[in-house]
């Protein structure tokens, strides 16, 4: 089964979960507040970004990484792959969310 957008009209949300050879598809408009929602993730992807971006200038920053601890340098990397991570992630959801 394939979900087939009308032209001319935006797809509305969907759930999509395969089971082997088969595919549910369930309209999520009417069961969650879809714009709740993608406020919701908005605001985590931006505030993961910015999360991610100050441990990116502290990780750029010679004076730390030069003079810190090697396990705070390697805790600040992971941080930042975690919450690069989480943003990517958010941001996806928000983009199928429509």
């Amino acid at each position: 089964m394939s979900y087939e957008p009308v032209l001319g009209k935006r797809p509305e949300p969907v759930l999509r979960v395969s089971a082997g050879t088969s595919e549910l598809v369930m309209p999520l408009q009417g069961t969650i507040d879809v714009d709740a929602e993608a406020a919701r993730l908005l605001k985590s992807a931006t505030a993961a970004e910015k999360e991610r971006d100050s441990l990116a200038q502290r990780l750029a920053n010679p004076n730390f990484t030069e003079r810190a601890k090697p396990e705070a340098v390697e805790k600040a990397r992971a941080d930042y792959e975690a919450k690069a991570a989480e943003a990517e992630r958010l941001r996806a959801a928000l983009e199928r969310l429509g």
